[in-house]
């Protein structure tokens, strides 16, 4: 799996260089799969909240994956075993 981070983590520089927030947002919810399946649920949880402010960014915001990343967000802070915390998943 660090070749997966690393692979990752190259693509996340790339996107941060080109400030294309699309791909941006992409490369963190990437992240923050991998950084789950490790067992890293905080990082997870810290690279999936950077998606939101991303997405709500954008011109036309992404519906789809705003949803995807506040789903996922509840699902991790389950995961976690933490209380549901509406303005960390904002």
């Amino acid at each position: 799996m660090e070749t997966a981070i690393d692979y990752l983590t190259k693509f996340l520089e790339i996107c941060l260089e080109t400030r294309n927030n699309e791909k941006l947002s992409l490369a963190y919810k990437r992240l923050s799969e991998v950084e789950s399946k490790n067992g890293n649920t905080r990082k997870a949880i810290e690279n999936l909240q950077k998606v939101i402010p991303l997405v709500n960014s954008q011109k036309t915001p992404n519906r789809k994956a705003w949803a995807d990343a506040t789903l996922g967000l509840g699902l991790l802070f389950n995961q976690d075993g933490k209380e549901h915390d509406i303005k960390l998943a904002h």
